[in-house]
């Protein structure tokens, strides 16, 4: 039976409305899509950008936080390693960690050395820091790396009597049998800021990051080119 002029207007609306129902789904997800995207710029990627400064600037204030000012670094003059005088004025200008070591200190200063190494390995020899590792034996300790392209490393000698006095006295650190298990850092002004566990494997981190946070930037390197000579 033929369609009616009617039925077929009816069929080709009925058609048409599934055709555009049809092609306004993909502009509407298109939109939606837009309006998510817009919304992680503006919105989420900034609070998150906010959220990840502001914890970084407050773990940067608490570290600062825990370094003091205790007291002034006590004068010496001493012989290191390379044969060359030491004393409290090369300090100047230079974050330096101070330890002080034995021979006969058994597993203790095995420890304290590593961290001494630690230390050097994590700042190249650019920047402004200074290791001093104090003895009064009369046999050198056996320093690893003592010579590695890290932060200056030097030993220093002297008397045991002195020493005593030096750090009991001058730096106001610990001391039993000839060494301390504390090691110190002092400012670029000679300044005692705070004392370290030497044994303890996270508080030579923290000294680490104290370092990283105060040490003078080193000069960038410079990158020299050579044009090759035209054959």
């Amino acid at each position: 039976m033929a369609l009616s002029t009617i039925n077929i207007i009816r069929l080709l609306i009925s058609l048409n409305h599934y055709k555009n129902t049809r092609m306004s789904k993909p502009k509407k997800r298109n939109k939606i899509l837009q309006f998510i995207m817009l919304g992680l710029v503006f919105i989420v990627m900034p609070a998150l950008s906010y959220v990840y400064l502001k914890n970084g600037l407050d773990y940067y204030t608490d570290r600062l936080d825990e370094l003091e000012y205790l007291g002034e670094a006590p004068k010496f003059s001493l012989i290191n390693q390379l044969g060359d005088t030491m004393t409290v004025a090369d300090m100047n200008g230079k974050m330096t960690v101070i330890g002080y070591f034995s021979a006969n200190c058994g597993n203790d200063c095995d420890t304290m050395l590593y961290g001494f190494q630690r230390i050097q390995e994590a700042f190249p020899d650019n920047y402004n820091i200074n290791l001093l590792s104090y003895s009064a034996d009369s046999v050198q300790l056996d320093l690893p790396n003592n010579e590695a392209d890290g932060s200056k490393w030097f030993w220093l000698k002297g008397d045991k009597v002195v020493f005593n006095a030096l750090f009991k006295n001058g730096f106001k650190m610990p001391v039993e049998n000839g060494y301390s298990t504390q090691f110190a850092l002092v400012d670029t002004s000679r300044n005692i800021r705070r004392y370290y566990d030497a044994l303890d494997y996270d508080e030579v981190n923290r000294l680490v990051v104290h370092l990283a946070m105060t040490a003078p930037r080193p000069p960038k390197r410079k990158i020299k080119f050579e044009r090759e000579k035209e054959k």
